[in-house]
């Protein structure tokens, strides 16, 4: 085999592992159920759907997802925005049916996280009682809709500022009408992500063949984002390359 064909292998492999590293981190992001039955029922579905007049599912115009990787304790923000659909099936949407922050993060990795909400944010207004939503875990019935599409693979963490069909009232801290918007802004706080209560760092089981990219490290500052698995595979790379020159000046 040529150098130069080595030399792309092992570099591809490299590149890889680097993808495979940053594809498993843990997302946040902000989910919704409007009047007109415009919806995002998790922070997977990377597209908002509505029916029209005609009964048609399309994509809400104007959608977009601002969600954040959550790889270590701080602080995120995350945003989301859509317009408004004149030709929804009901109309224009004016109100709420849901409204809240999802997670994927898996409450049976990471038991010690906590989620507080230091900001709400809908069409520029600062809604002060977001402030006083609740985090939820292991998939209550605060943290989605009557969908059956919404996301139940994992016990995750949430947040629900608002839902129509939550038995316990009290969960709903803003106003379903007066609060609607079309541009909304959550900044929140993570932790107990890092280390646990008792100060020792919570080692997170890999999701993939690939290992788990968010795995705290044993440094108490700093968040294991992956970059130093994929420096050891660039570093074998590299090495791989130089033992076949060798090998090959050998012969």
């Amino acid at each position: 085999m040529k150098m130069r064909k080595i030399a792309a292998v092992v570099a591809s492999v490299a590149v890889a592992a680097a993808l495979a590293v940053s594809a498993s981190a843990e997302t946040a992001g902000l989910i919704f159920k409007t009047s007109n039955w415009a919806h995002r029922n998790n922070v997977s579905q990377k597209e908002a759907m509505y029916e029209n007049e005609d009964l048609d599912t399309l994509a809400v115009p104007g959608f977009k997802a601002g969600d954040v990787t959550v790889d270590k304790d701080g602080q995120y923000t995350a945003t989301v925005e859509w317009t408004a659909m004149d030709d929804g099936k009901d109309g224009e949407d004016t109100f709420f049916y849901y409204l809240g922050l999802d997670t994927n993060i898996s409450a049976d990795t990471y038991p010690d996280l906590k989620i507080t909400i230091d900001s709400l944010k809908i069409d520029g207004k600062e809604i002060e009682a977001g402030k006083n939503a609740a985090m939820e875990s292991g998939n209550p019935e605060a943290s989605g809709s009557d969908s059956a599409d919404f996301d139940k693979s994992i016990n995750r963490y949430c947040v629900c500022f608002f839902n129509e069909w939550a038995s316990d009232k009290s969960l709903n801290v803003i106003s379903s009408k007066d609060d609607f918007g079309r541009k909304i802004e959550v900044t929140f706080t993570v932790s107990g992500m890092t280390a646990t209560s008792e100060g020792d760092t919570t080692d997170a089981p890999g999701t993939d063949a690939a290992g788990d990219t968010n795995k705290p490290t044993n440094d108490k500052n700093n968040a294991d984002t992956g970059v130093e698995g994929v420096a050891v595979v660039a570093g074998i790379a590299v090495l791989a390359v130089g033992a076949v020159i060798v090998a090959k000046k050998r012969k």
